[in-house]
């Protein structure tokens, strides 16, 4: 009976061992309809999410893919590759700064307590106001420059756009309003910009430009430099060999010194690109006079199309804008920005971190000669 007894002790044991097991980690590990009463010990860790991979598409990658390499214009060592854009995107409720200003659409001015980097913008019209990076507002405490593009709402209200100072000897002035001009800086200066630097070295970028072009500004004012006679000249003596380039479909371009790809410029309305065509044109011209050592052109179309070809294999990064739409920052063997709304890259800038000659990377089919 003894051991008849223990045997029957022991099968219980085993018998209900699993349901306390159970028990045990239910109690632990509260299934989800305990997941509201339970309290965990720990707080819940965010998830560490691996970088994400480059899409196979995006809307500079489209833009990119719909252009078309033309044959260039030149003078001297100064090259310029119209791109055609098949077919153009109709942005036409997307209006230029300049534009806005002639109509009195926007007010710029210091904000309340004026500081360097950034100013206030207000666009008062039914359109979109396009802020291109690099064009120079005169007037406030200082000159200064927009950072990078930004796409004013309708009827915006204030937004405080980021700027660099580039009139390093002055703050003050008769009144805080901010007038356009005709001055876009230079493609070195913009691409500094678009990273972010820090004042000083913009500061030290126009100071550098003064002396390679033999001119100064009691207040170190890149717009006076610029405007100067020894620079005007020279500029103007470039500028009518490329006015006629704009045509119908021209959305961008592709500018070459010497074998050296100074930058690219292209949008996603060809009408855009047409309007602006003159400070961008004059901001290249700008980068130009300034050197001396072009050597004669080399690269031909197939250079410029393995150029663009590497927006296929770059990296982007989606940044905020205080305007509409978002910014989007490129990397890695083509470096640049663009600004993306409405699922359309309405303005791509692009550079070449690095220039390799041939052998040249496979250059994709859309880019190609037809």
């Amino acid at each position: 009976m003894k051991a008849l007894a223990r045997a029957a002790s022991l099968l219980a044991c085993v018998l209900v061992t699993p349901y306390a097991i159970a028990a045990f980690l239910q109690s632990d590990y509260p299934d989800q309809r305990q997941a509201d009463v339970v309290e965990r010990p720990e707080p819940v860790r965010p998830i560490i999410r691996p970088p994400r991979p480059v899409p196979s598409r995006n809307e500079v990658i489209d833009l990119v893919r719909r252009l078309r390499v033309e044959n260039p214009y030149s003078h001297g060592h100064l090259v310029v590759f119209p791109l055609t854009l098949s077919p153009p995107t109709n942005l036409s409720s997307v209006r230029t700064l300049d534009e806005a200003m002639r109509n009195g659409w926007v007010v710029i001015s210091e904000k309340g307590t004026p500081t360097v980097p950034t100013v206030a913008v207000r666009n008062d019209s039914l359109n979109h106001v396009f802020l291109m990076s690099g064009e120079v507002l005169a007037g406030g405490k200082q000159n200064r420059v927009i950072r990078d593009d930004v796409l004013l709402p309708p009827r915006s209200g204030f937004i405080d756009v980021p700027v660099y100072c580039v009139e390093k000897g002055r703050w003050r002035g008769p009144q805080d309003a901010f007038e356009g001009s005709p001055i876009m800086v230079q493609p070195r200066l913009r691409q500094s910009a678009a990273k972010g630097v820090a004042q000083d070295q913009i500061w030290s970028e126009i100071e550098s430009y003064g002396r390679d072009m033999g001119v100064s500004s009691p207040t170190s004012d890149y717009r006076e430099m610029c405007e100067s006679p020894a620079v005007q000249r020279r500029v103007d003596e470039l500028l009518p060999h490329f006015r006629r380039l704009p045509r119908r479909g021209t959305a961008g371009v592709v500018v070459v010194a010497g074998g050296r790809i100074l930058g690219c410029d292209v949008f996603a309305d060809d009408r855009l690109f047409s309007d602006l065509w003159d400070k961008i044109m004059r901001s290249y011209a700008l980068d130009y006079v300034a050197h001396h050592d072009w050597r004669r052109p080399v690269l031909s179309q197939h250079d410029i199309r393995a150029f663009l070809g590497r927006v296929h294999h770059a990296q982007f990064h989606e940044h905020g804008s205080p305007g509409a739409g978002r910014l989007v920052r490129i990397s890695g063997g083509i470096d640049g920005s663009a600004l993306v709304w409405n699922h359309t890259a309405v303005h791509a800038s692009l550079h070449a971190a690095t220039w390799i000659h041939p052998p040249h990377p496979p250059i994709p089919e859309p880019l190609r000669e037809r």
